[in-house]
């Protein structure tokens, strides 16, 4: 065969790859495996991903193929690869065999893209340090020793540093930074891990940090190693500092001064919610926490999740103390009355060289005043918190996008997510559908996140969920969820033709979703909370069929229309619309109701919420006259007085700004302030961390496991759960016995009886998996004791692990109901069209 003829051994593919590809080293990942397999072509990241036109031998490019996702980046998440034939290049138009470069990217997005109806490709969330940049910045040799900003394409900054794509470093905010000779070699290097890592940067071209005094103004100092220092002695000396991190500001004392901590939660205007610490290492941790290993492995993964661990108790602390020869005390207020610690390890460099000169835990919460976004600008940080900082470490490297930390926990054995943030936002996942016009979730009111959903190629649609936003209770919250929607929709280049919403009309997502359809000429539609609870579980797990979901929550308004079901009526005793205590039968189209918490009022309306000796006077007065609950001498109304519950009880007998909820959260509430006499809460989920801290006393080890076998202290009836006979028992024990470990005793009963009631109401439907959701289920001693049911009589459930149970979740399930809608919408469309094509065949 003659020379002229080797090109008919060759074959050519252009290949597609879709998913987190940019920002992760995957284009010198290509390169370095086409020079493997002696291959011609090129490579660049495209709007929709990467793009390689490749061309080889059969069998090489087989292989090839193969490898992209056998050996892909470990920061990388591949979606789809397609691949077509193509004409094989002439040897005058293809470089020599072995041959491969990575070209230069294509053009802009709003150039390149065909519509403003597709998906673009994936955004790399934000990455902790490597070991390798860790060796670096430790080693007096290399360019980057101490350098506070390094990074390489393993770790480092990505989605917050980013305004467009695709993912060049002219796309960045280190656009203003170039490189010096020595980068732009590792930059250009094929052997180097910071081949194209476009944030590249080192002590002599790169940003430098600063030392700024609480009024802004920079200190002279310009040498990393002394604004370090500065700030190691403010922190000694009991001050309160800022440090710039990657998604925004943080506020940092020395977690072991009670003073500190104390300035500290008056500047936030954060009372008594725990606050998280930062260790050095694991070892530091171990001297506060206890975990599994898979527990561990989180806390130190390239995420670097704030993680809740279990605090040691006085035995385990006792061993620790032996084994380690002291124990690092903590400060009392950081998290009083719970019984886990927030708990993360230094991710970036800066955070490292901070604690080569510090040695105790610091305490590391955002630098925002309670309710209020996160700050990302050294200006903000000095206007809001110069009445209470000794200065802050700042540097010019702008975050575009903010992202607060990740807060997760196990729970049941797995991996929950509290807090969808830096290191897994934003998070994708696929609708198996095609969309045929770009969809926003909005979300809820509390734990705000938002979902987009668009067609990414003619097979497949693809999802992105925002990461955390907060509440939306003032305008600025408001204001900063609707710049962060407005960022992601340009970031992507996606024109948004339809909403989808809760159907409350005073969440701000409702009323912004309606605002912008009128505004902008889109559709929209309405998804129930509670039901939308259940298809955020679903959306994680790419479920369709139906399932039994068991949707406990605050509160949320109820879907009057799902409330009957064929199966099992329900007739519930009073108009309640305010929901939160659900079991659903549901599946992609619908929902319908078959069970509920029997409803009690909320004296005062949203004033309950934060008063659980409200919510429990309002709950026994169903079951009680005003003078057999007065007779009770219960803890919780001691102080309150005879005229005051008096004054409650006009306004519940008269229904006055008391409307009836169905809340299993409140209920919790309640039973809170039953048990430990609790009045009033400065932060939402602390009756349920309360009644954990109870149920996991040392001497109560092992009552959930004994009351397990216990009798049921429920009825079931009309479509109704009730837990009277629970309330009869504890009150009668109370009465007769105010011993701590009665008070242990019915923190524990209350989770193993609400395991109890899921495995009674799913043994009615046997055939229906079982979903859990909401953020009741975030209490870890009640997962524990329902899984270990589910599990024991092999039932099928699932609860979701990265979208979070709370209301973080719900525009997930918003976009996987608008997804299937209208998938089901095309298809009868689809068959009212063909039914009324005329059949000319005969």
């Amino acid at each position: 065969m003659s020379k002229k003829e080797a090109p008919k051994l060759q074959t050519r593919r252009l290949i597609e790859v879709c998913g987190i590809v940019q920002g992760v080293g995957f284009r010198p990942f290509i390169y370095l495996l086409a020079k493997q397999h002696q291959l011609q072509g090129w490579v660049l990241n495209h709007p929709q991903g990467v793009h390689i036109d490749v061309q080889g031998p059969e069998n090489e490019l087989d292989i090839f193929i193969k490898n992209i996702r056998q050996q892909a980046p470990p920061l990388s998440q591949i979606d789809s690869i397609t691949c077509k034939s193509s004409a094989v290049h002439s040897l005058d138009d293809m470089p020599k065999p072995g041959v491969f470069s990575i070209r230069q990217s294509s053009l802009s997005l709003a150039k390149n893209k065909s519509n403003d109806t597709q998906f673009s490709t994936h955004i790399s969330a934000d990455f902790s340090i490597c070991n390798a940049c860790l060796d670096d910045i430790r080693d007096p040799n290399s360019r980057y020793y101490r350098y506070p900003l390094t990074n390489c394409t393993h770790c480092g900054p990505r989605f917050s540093i980013i305004n467009a794509l695709p993912y060049d470093r002219k796309n960045t905010s280190m656009a203003d930074f170039v490189m010096c000779p020595e980068c732009l070699q590792a930059y250009e290097d094929p052997a180097n891990r910071r081949y194209h890592a476009q944030p590249i940067s080192c002590p002599r071209c790169g940003p430098q940090i600063q030392w700024r005094m609480s009024d802004g103004s920079t200190s002279p100092s310009s040498d990393s190693m002394q604004v370090l220092q500065k700030a190691a002695s403010a922190i000694r000396a009991g001050k309160i500092i800022a440090i710039k991190g990657i998604g925004g500001f943080h506020l940092v004392c020395d977690a072991s001064n009670q003073k500190a901590v104390n300035k500290l939660r008056i500047s936030k205007n954060r009372p008594l919610k725990p606050l998280a610490i930062m260790v050095k290492d694991r070892t530091q941790a171990q001297h506060y926490v206890q975990g599994g290993e898979a527990e561990w492995a989180l806390l130190g993964s390239q995420q670097r999740p704030i993680t809740l661990l279990q605090k040691h108790d006085a035995l385990s602390l006792q061993s620790v103390s032996n084994k380690h020869n002291k124990i690092l005390d903590l400060a009392s207020n950081i998290a009083e009355n719970v019984p886990y610690l927030g708990i993360m390890l230094p991710y970036t460099p800066l955070h490292y060289l901070l604690f080569d000169h510090i040695e105790s835990a610091l305490v590391f919460t955002s630098a925002n005043y309670s309710g209020q976004p996160i700050l990302i600008e050294g200006d903000d940080v000095a206007t809001k918190f110069q009445h209470c900082i000794a200065g802050f470490i700042d540097h010019p490297r702008k975050i575009v996008n903010s992202c607060d930390d990740s807060l997760v926990h196990f729970s049941g054995g797995q991996r929950q997510m509290l807090r969808l943030g830096r290191g897994f936002a934003p998070y994708y996942f696929a609708l198996p559908n095609t969309l045929t016009q770009p969809v926003l979730a909005t979300g809820a009111q509390q734990k705000v996140s938002f979902a987009l959903g668009a067609p990414q190629n003619e097979k497949q649609s693809q999802a992105l969920i925002s990461p955390y936003i907060g509440d939306l209770n003032n305008l600025e919250m408001q204001q900063d969820y609707q710049h962060r929607v407005m960022s992601l929709t340009l970031l992507h280049q996606i024109k948004v033709a339809h909403y989808c919403c809760d159907k409350h009309p005073r969440y701000a997502t409702h009323r912004w979703a309606h605002q912008q359809v009128n505004d902008n000429s889109a559709d929209i539609s309405t998804v129930p909370h509670h039901y939308a609870h259940v298809l955020s579980v679903m959306a994680e797990y790419q479920l369709q069929q139906r399932v039994l979901g068991f949707s406990f929550d605050g509160t949320g308004l109820g879907d009057i229309d799902s409330t009957q079901h064929a199966h099992n009526p329900l007739t519930p005793s009073k108009n309640c619309t305010l929901w939160g205590g659900e079991v659903l039968i549901a599946d992609i189209k619908n929902s319908h109701r078959c069970y509920s918490l029997k409803a009690f009022r909320l004296i005062g309306g949203e004033q309950a919420i934060t008063s659980p000796a409200r919510l429990l006077f309002a709950l026994l007065l169903e079951y009680y006259s005003i003078k057999q609950i007065q007779m009770m001498h219960l803890s919780a109304f001691e102080k309150l007085g005879a005229h005051q519950l008096e004054n409650w009880h006009v306004l519940w007998e008269k229904g006055i700004n008391s409307p009836y909820t169905s809340s299993i959260g409140r209920f919790i509430d309640a039973y809170c302030a039953l048990l430990s006499g609790l009045e009033t809460i400065s932060f939402e989920g602390e009756c349920g961390l309360l009644l954990e801290q109870l149920a996991l006393n040392e001497g109560n080890k092992n009552a959930l496991s004994k009351r397990e076998k216990s009798a049921p202290l429920f009825t079931l009836n009309a479509g109704e759960f009730d837990f009277l006979p629970l309330l009869k028992h504890v009150i009668e024990r109370l009465t007769a016995d105010k011993s701590t470990s009665l008070y242990q005793q019915g923190a524990s009963l209350l989770f193993t009886q609400l395991s109890a009631l899921i495995i009674t109401i799913s043994d009615q439907y046997p055939t229906l998996p079982i979903v859990l959701c909401g953020g009741v289920f975030q209490n870890r001693v009640l997962m524990d004791c329902v899984l270990s049911q589910l599990k024991r009589r092999k039932k099928t459930y699932y609860v979701s692990q990265t979208i979070p149970l709370n209301d973080g979740g719900i525009a997930a399930g918003q976009l996987w109901f608008v997804a299937h809608k209208n998938t089901l919408e095309n298809k009868l469309n689809t068959k009212k069209k063909m039914r009324a094509v005329p059949n000319n065949s005969e």
